[in-house]
């Protein structure tokens, strides 16, 4: 018989027809993968399902993170750099210097880390293929986590010398026969958690290149599309939407991250074909990219916005951080005029509700999988996050919506299954063990087991020896090369 888990007497976070939340104490049963039933006192079906108690518990949809370099983790120490600072020392240096292995343990640790803190699903925009050998580890630390994801391959520059500092912008050779046979995952592994995707920043590349890059991914099926999207004076005031558009390539099936520059009339193109953007706040904040478009008033009516983490090497890896940060700093810029003007504002300009549900159902539409993940309901799958609401930060909270956005924080993520399957109990994260998809086989064997200390022990291996490399490179040289690239001047720094 098929696996069962009954969730008895909890708070569950139901959304009504019309997309808003209504809190319903209920139980619900999850039979395999899928939510089964949800009802009053449902019966275990069988001795063998799992009956957990959920009373004084609030269970959530799981959380979709839509933008997330998962690779990251060994990159922490840049939590106080600037834009250009942080790319250059972490992508274009100590990016090129992670091995395969390398790969593995900063993307497993990342994948845990999400998990830990609510985040069921990821689109993992992975920048850090150096090798062909690289992805191969990416994915199997993706399958070995338990986490679901769109792994959205990226055929990203590589540094081809040190001494000159030389990098190559064109894709690799291995690029478009890696990326298909990425486009096979469904078929090579046991489950549908790891879904193929594309990520591609090359949309100022001439116009044949970015015509047959897209027409390929979509010839291959992905999942989906997704592009940094930062246009504005930085990029000499190029509009990667509007570019898009004028190919006849814009489609509901991109995903855009940040935007913050993004111009009313690639604004309205985007929601003419349905698409999506991915708002990060925090790094966006930190790294002066222009204020979050995640709340300009048409995005937030058309609901096109969707929240990520970004990279976790420099902000918190959770996306209560995200909810909370985008909810206050808008807040506090929608009130500034007003208080400015000696007035007060009678009510706050956005509701708990409201990002809750860009962390849900808007991120399954931002991903093509609307009704099937970021909410309870049955026939969903089942991404379930349970919150203990008697612990010291919830206990007490009258409305669940709010006590998750506002007070929550990843202590407070008691139990976390995803695709039916229990990946944090107790309020801890349980052991993993190796998977890999047939034909891209990362390091280590199939059947491995990892307990959380075994990864934190290699993590910390990885990073020192990445460090060490890091050490040896020329900062000033990278620097003056790159922004020549980039086209800046060291006089745009103030």
């Amino acid at each position: 018989m098929t696996g069962t888990i009954l969730l008895k007497n909890g708070t569950l976070l139901l959304h009504n027809p019309s997309g808003n939340v209504a809190p319903t104490v209920s139980d619900l049963l999850i039979t395999g993968n899928t939510i089964s039933s949800i009802a009053a006192l449902i019966e275990p079906p069988s001795s063998s399902t799992l009956v957990i108690d959920c009373t004084d518990k609030i269970i959530s949809p799981g959380l979709i993170d839509t933008h997330r370099h998962m690779w990251h983790t060994q990159m922490k120490g840049h939590e106080n750099s600037q834009l250009f600072d942080f790319l250059f020392a972490c992508n274009f240096t100590g990016g090129p210097l992670y091995n395969p292995e390398d790969v593995f343990w900063g993307e497993l640790a990342g994948c845990m880390e999400a998990l830990r803190s609510g985040t069921t699903t990821v689109v993992d925009h992975s920048h850090i293929n150096h090798s062909d050998k690289h992805a191969p580890n990416a994915i199997s630390a993706t399958l070995t986590s338990g986490i679901r994801s769109v792994y959205c391959y990226c055929p990203n520059p590589r540094v081809t010398s040190w001494s000159p500092y030389t990098v190559e912008m064109n894709p690799a050779p291995w690029f478009i026969p890696q990326l298909q046979a990425i486009s096979q995952l469904p078929a090579t592994v046991r489950h549908s958690r790891v879904m193929p995707g594309l990520a591609f920043d090359g949309n100022m590349a001439p116009r044949e290149i970015v015509e047959q890059t897209y027409q390929a991914a979509r010839a291959m099926k992905l999942q989906l599309i997704t592009t940094h999207c930062t246009g504005g004076w930085v990029e000499g005031g190029f509009e990667p939407i509007a570019t898009l558009a004028s190919y006849g390539l814009l489609a509901d099936d991109i995903l855009f991250s940040h935007a913050n520059n993004m111009t009313p009339t690639e604004q309205k193109l985007l929601t003419s074909v349905g698409g999506f953007v991915s708002s990060t706040p925090t790094t966006e904040l930190q790294a002066a990219m222009g204020p979050p478009v995640a709340t300009r008033p048409d995005l937030l009516a058309a609901g096109r916005t969707s929240l990520g983490v970004d990279c976790h090497c420099i902000t918190a890896g959770d996306l209560l951080t995200e909810m909370r940060t985008l909810l206050q700093y808008h807040r506090a810029v929608t009130d500034a005029p007003t208080t400015a003007s000696q007035r007060l504002p009678r009510k706050v300009a956005l509701s708990t509700e409201a990002v809750f549900n860009m962390a849900t159902v808007a991120g399954a539409r931002a991903i093509g999988m609307a009704g099937k993940l970021g909410v309870l309901a049955e026939g969903a799958l089942a991404d379930i996050v349970v919150f203990d609401g008697a612990s010291p930060a919830l206990v007490a909270a009258r409305d669940p919506v709010a006590a998750v956005v506002s007070h929550a924080s990843p202590a407070d993520v008691e139990i976390v299954i995803v695709d039916g399957t229990v990946r944090k109990m107790d309020s801890k994260l349980l052991g993993v063990v190796v998977e890999n998809a047939q034909g891209l086989e990362g390091a280590l064997g199939t059947g491995t087991k990892l307990t959380w200390g075994l990864v934190a022990k290699e993590l910390v291996v990885s990073q020192k020896r990445i460090v060490s490399e890091i050490d040896k490179v020329d900062a000033s040289e990278v620097r003056r090369v790159l922004l020549a690239a980039f086209g800046l001047k060291e006089e745009v720094f103030v």
